[in-house]
């Protein structure tokens, strides 16, 4: 029949497509109105195509009436990860974030990791030697363009702002990405990591030009400022070029433009801009990560066996969290990650979790090695040390699920599917592709409006806020906007409904609940009642977070707007025993001291503020001349 034989090819034909134009487009996507311009559309597509994919795939099944779903070694640690995923999410402290992962990093959750787990079983099951050689270098290309992308930032030409705001210059970041560049990534260590991935793969191609392309890629490389970054660099050169030994000619130019790069960038690194003394006030990303490294451990001591929920760092490390993270510039941060991959699992997903994730990586390499394919097990290497130092964003899942698929399909002597003659298809197999079609839509609807959601989130106005709830009204990110702005508004029942509906919904989030908190004492200045509630809010993140100072500074502030000055005193006195340098507590307790006519104490603290924070204060100098 035409109409069937056209449906089998348009089928077969989709997989290696849509393949191919996943790992181009994954990389290299985003877009400037959405809540998160990188990583959130990176996902976006990751979806869609999944879903393509997948459909694709049960089409072609059904119309051969034939089941193809290739067993591989992969298969049983990657069902092992999926179900150790599975148990962690069950017994999660916040399900939602377990399932899909933390707002503003979106891989890593359930849902995600099946996802790119049904891309391997999808890939391995349909594409063969020869569509795989393709698909790399597809990859190729599209780190090519991502490379010189990112090269070309260094010297202020911003391809992105020319998208954002009409000027091809570096404008349109707060960043300074001149000095740090980041290209279609969002962040310096996310594009070294992809550099990482895929630079073997180039080494390995047969491309013309290849030591050109080798030395933008490194260059791209180099002008992250990523130490991670580097560090791999260093081991995949080692581990590439050392099975490959006998090139010796190509060996020594890459070594040789190597270092030509690396002085050139010292003569067009731009100096950094800061004021003088403003980089003493900056605490050394080395030190921060020990810090939560060491929140991260006691994360996992407390919740051993199946950690407290894939993604839910950002909520468990505020109950850890060492004090001495209030002496850093960073006290205020949300760490929604561990900042070391194998640590972030142990903490998320305990004991189970993080052994059915070194399981699954072991066996990659194991694979890669079998099969003698250096240069992805090289790429796959480096891919481990960055993660030692940070975390797996949208691309670089896709790349250790990808890797080993392709090193599989390399190596098979299965070929792809191919066409076959169809006759009459029965009513059941009818039945079952109409399914899939409505089903893809469905799914495919689904998506859309999720991305459609963060878009009016994203624009953050009082209706499109209300649309995004009325989309997603489970997604309490878009409550607590929503709260802010009918508070802004002064329709004070309508922000204390959406304020409540935020704890209800994320019971442990300490960051939106703080904004909770925040939304609480601005409706108290118009009516006092909500000063119990706010002092109900800070009291309960005082249980979740019983080390950050900035929620006992609050506590601190609350009671004293509710008269209670002995209880504010007892707050600020224990938000400046763990950090001294909180200059809104200090400052408040001088005045609290000046009311009780203390004025010694009242005089320490300003004295204090003048000589170790702030010594231009204006306010603080006239309180101290007063004295």
């Amino acid at each position: 029949m035409p109409f069937l034989s056209t449906t089998q090819s348009i089928s077969l034909a989709m997989i290696p497509f849509l393949f191919n134009f996943l790992v181009f487009i994954t990389p290299l996507i985003f877009f400037p109105k959405t809540s998160e311009l990188f990583e959130f559309n990176k996902i976006i597509a990751v979806y869609f195509i999944t879903i393509l994919i997948i459909s694709s795939w049960i089409t072609k099944v059904a119309l051969q009436r034939k089941i193809r779903l290739r067993r591989t070694i992969l298969d049983v640690p990657i069902l092992t990860f999926l179900i150790a995923l599975t148990i962690s999410t069950f017994f999660s402290i916040d399900t939602r974030t377990s399932l899909f992962g933390y707002y503003s990093r979106f891989a890593g959750g359930l849902v995600p990791t099946f996802t790119f787990a049904m891309l391997y079983f999808a890939y391995v099951s349909n594409m063969g030697a020869k569509e795989t050689k393709k698909v790399i270098t597809t990859i190729i290309i599209a780190s090519i363009i991502a490379g010189v992308y990112a090269f070309l930032e260094h010297f202020g030409i911003g391809i992105s702002c020319l998208i954002i705001n009409g000027k091809m210059d570096t404008s349109c970041w707060i960043q300074d990405v001149q000095a740090r560049v980041f290209g279609t990534f969002g962040q310096p260590n996310w594009l070294a990591a992809w550099i990482v991935g895929v630079l073997p793969l180039i080494w390995n191609s047969k491309l013309n030009f290849k030591l050109i392309i080798s030395s933008i890629m490194f260059a791209a490389l180099l002008f992250t400022g990523s130490k991670s970054g580097l560090l791999a660099f260093s081991v995949i050169f080692i581990i590439y070029w050392g099975i490959n030994r006998r090139q010796v000619k190509l060996i020594s130019k890459l070594l040789l433009t190597i270092f030509f790069i690396i002085v050139l960038s010292r003569i067009s690194t731009p100096k950094n801009n800061l004021p003088p003394g403003n980089n003493d006030l900056i605490t050394p990303s080395s030190e921060i990560r020990q810090i939560v490294w060491q929140g991260a451990l006691d994360v996992w001591k407390n919740n051993f066996l199946v950690g407290t929920g894939p993604e839910t760092f950002a909520m468990s490390y505020y109950q850890y969290r060492p004090t001495k993270h209030n002496l850093t510039s960073e006290w205020n941060f949300t760490y929604n990650k561990a900042h070391n991959e194998y640590l972030n699992y142990a903490a998320n997903t305990g004991l189970i979790g993080l052994a059915a994730y070194l399981a699954l990586l072991l066996t990659c390499l194991f694979i890669f090695i079998k099969n003698k394919n250096y240069d992805l097990f090289a790429g796959f290497t480096g891919i481990l040390i960055t993660n030692f130092f940070g975390f797996s964003t949208v691309p670089i899942f896709l790349l250790l699920f990808m890797l080993p698929a392709f090193s599989i399909t390399l190596k098979s002597k299965e070929q792809s599917t191919k066409h076959i003659k169809l006759d009459r298809l029965p009513v059941k197999q009818w039945s079952l592709i109409i399914t899939i079609l409505c089903t893809m839509s469905y799914a495919l609807f689904t998506v859309a409006k999720y991305w459609y959601a963060d878009y009016l989130y994203a624009k953050n106005t009082t209706e499109s806020l209300k649309q995004a709830v009325r989309y997603f009204p489970n997604e309490s990110v878009f409550r607590v906007s929503l709260a802010e702005h009918y508070d802004g508004e002064e329709k004070t029942v309508e922000a204390f409904e959406e304020a409540q509906k935020t704890v209800h919904l994320s019971p442990r989030n300490v960051k939106l609940i703080k904004q909770v908190g925040i939304v609480y004492l601005s409706l108290a200045e118009k009516d006092p009642k909500y000063y119990d509630y706010a002092y109900k809010t800070f009291n309960y993140l005082a249980s979740l977070a019983p080390t950050d100072a900035w929620v006992f500074y609050y506590l601190g502030r609350t009671s004293l707007l509710m008269g209670n000055t002995e209880d504010s005193l007892k707050y600020l006195n224990f938000t400046l025993e763990i950090m001294p340098r909180n200059k809104n507590a200090r400052k408040l307790r001088a005045y609290i001291y000046l009311e009780l006519n203390s004025k010694k104490e009242a005089k320490d603290d300003l004295l204090y503020i003048l000589e170790n924070i702030s010594p231009d204060d204006p306010e603080i100098k006239k309180l101290m001349s007063d004295l």
